[in-house]
Parts: structure tokens; C-alpha cells; sequence
């Protein structure tokens, strides 16, 4: 009878962990929320393990991270130490002399792609302005950890929100505004070439101009993932 009992337990345990799973819908892996949009977030940064863990750091357009952040060690520069002088080997806006006109990512540059397989991506700036667009923004904490709680505003979908923790940024050695801001890069360059769109949302931020915003691609910067 003991015996018994205990596989009973034994089954009930998982049937309780398969409904639990149930509740987090994943895709390859990886725990998603659907807001409603045009694409589905990822619960946790790329190299986290936790919403509240700040995840890896990486270049634009680099796959790894690394201990160093510079120009002079970015992936895909070709020439120039400064910003007016730069010149790269991949990845020119139109609007520029360059090698080619891609603005956007491709997979093969997109860690959140080389890292998690599937369809999962890196964002392009029109999806970081539909996050904003149509979610509620709130600076809180969560677990001791501060950063934003994105929660849905399209109907039906009210329910659920994601969190990003203020991981900031690394440049050189240093890592810088952990705890004040919000920083995830997209897949879509500016129309400078030294520059790349992301979410730079601050604990003081009320608008839109600072909640996306664009830094220098060789900064390292979280990454949010996004799949279809």
C-alpha cells in the first residue's frame, strides 16, 4: 500500500508539472509571452536563465560576448578609430558609400538567432515602437532587481506583461547604468552607420524619444529575443 501510494504521488507530481508547463508556452526551448502583436517577446534576455537576470552582453552584430568593448575590436569594422571616420565591412545604410545597403540584420549576425535556432530573432526598430506603442511601461522591480514591466494594452491580451531588467551597458571594460536604464538592442541600423537602434528606457522616462533610442554598435548591450 505504500508502495502504492507512492506512485500515485509520483503521478499527480507530473501531471501538475505538465499543467504548470503548460502555462508557459515555449517555442525551441525558450519561454515567450504574447502580448498580441505582430510578434511574440521573449520572457528572458539571451544568456539568462531568469525574466531578472541580466543575460549576456554583445556587440552589434556580434555572436559572442567578450571582456573588452571597442571599436578597434568590433567585428566589423574595416577602418577608422573614430565615429566620423569609421568605415565597415558589412552593414551600411543606404544613404552612405558602403559594400552593401542592408540595415537589417541577417541570421547568420543575429545572436538571439545563432543562439536559440528556430525563428528566433533579434527585433527590428518597428517592433521595439509596437511594444511601445501598444503596452503600458512602468519602472518597478522585480525580485530586488529594477528594470521595466511591459504590459499589454491590446484587448484580450491585458493580462500579460514581460519584464527587462535595467542590465545597461559595457564599453571598454566598464559596465555602466546597471540598475538606471533599460538597454536591448534591435537588428535595424540608423541612418548613420556606427549606429544601431535599441531600447534605452531610463527610471525617469515619460516619453517616447528616450524610451527606443540608438547607440554605437560596438557598445555591449543585452538582447531581447522575439519569434513569430
Amino acid at each position: 500500500m505504500k508502495k502504492t501510494g507512492s506512485s500515485l504521488l509520483g503521478v499527480i507530481s507530473i501531471i501538475l508539472v505538465m499543467s504548470a508547463c503548460k502555462n508557459q508556452p515555449s517555442y525551441n526551448g525558450h519561454e515567450y509571452v504574447d502580448l498580441g502583436l505582430s510578434v511574440k517577446w521573449a520572457t528572458c534576455n539571451v544568456g539568462a536563465e531568469n525574466p531578472e537576470d541580466y543575460g549576456d552582453y554583445y556587440a552589434w552584430g556580434e555572436i559572442s560576448s567578450k571582456s573588452t568593448y571597442t571599436w578597434m575590436n568590433y567585428r566589423f569594422r574595416d577602418s577608422g578609430e573614430s565615429f566620423m571616420t569609421l568605415r565597415f565591412s558589412k552593414y551600411y545604410p543606404e544613404i552612405e558609400p558602403g559594400p552593401d545597403g542592408n540595415t537589417t540584420l541577417e541570421p547568420s549576425d543575429d545572436v538571439a538567432n545563432q543562439e536559440w535556432g528556430g525563428n528566433w530573432r533579434m527585433p527590428t526598430k518597428q517592433e521595439i515602437e509596437e511594444l511601445y506603442n501598444n503596452c503600458d511601461w512602468a519602472w518597478t522591480t522585480q525580485n530586488r532587481v529594477s528594470g521595466v514591466k511591459i504590459t499589454s494594452k491590446v484587448e484580450g491580451y491585458t493580462d500579460r506583461s514581460i519584464f527587462i531588467p535595467a542590465a545597461g551597458a559595457r564599453k571598454e571594460k566598464e559596465l555602466f547604468n546597471t540598475g538606471e536604464y533599460v538597454r536591448t538592442w534591435s537588428s535595424s541600423l540608423t541612418q548613420f552607420s556606427g549606429s544601431a537602434y535599441d531600447i534605452n528606457f531610463g527610471s525617469s522616462a515619460s516619453s517616447l524619444d528616450i524610451t527606443y533610442s540608438y547607440d554605437d554598435r560596438y557598445l555591449g548591450l543585452p538582447v531581447r529575443a522575439v519569434c513569430p
